[in-house]
């Protein structure tokens, strides 16, 4: 699939407690035997790619102490609506006063 082919959709949602944002797109999505290493550092999916032409397995752990640092959670499910990803981060708007 390429790239400029395909769809995403990026939401915020806010309420008094928390910033939601989601990302979802219409990927093949992550299969459910990686879940439990998806936001582990060094940790990629295709094993097909070399890190000289893929990734490093960082993206995701990054993301992830970043979001904890902020006291908050980021999620991966199933995108009900394009059929790939989607990655759900929630912070709490008490914490992070400047959203």
């Amino acid at each position: 699939m390429s790239i400029c082919n395909s769809a995403i959709n990026i939401i915020s949602v806010t309420t008094v407690e928390h910033w939601v944002l989601t990302f979802e797109d219409e990927g093949p999505g992550i299969d459910e035997s990686h879940l439990k290493h998806l936001f582990k550092p060094f940790y990629r999916l295709e094993d097909s790619r070399s890190r000289l032409d893929g990734g490093t397995g960082l993206g995701l752990a990054v993301i992830d102490a970043i979001i904890e640092a902020h006291q908050g959670h980021i999620y991966y499910s199933k995108s009900k609506n394009l059929g790939g990803s989607c990655f759900t981060i929630q912070l709490n708007r008490k914490t992070s006063t400047h959203l």
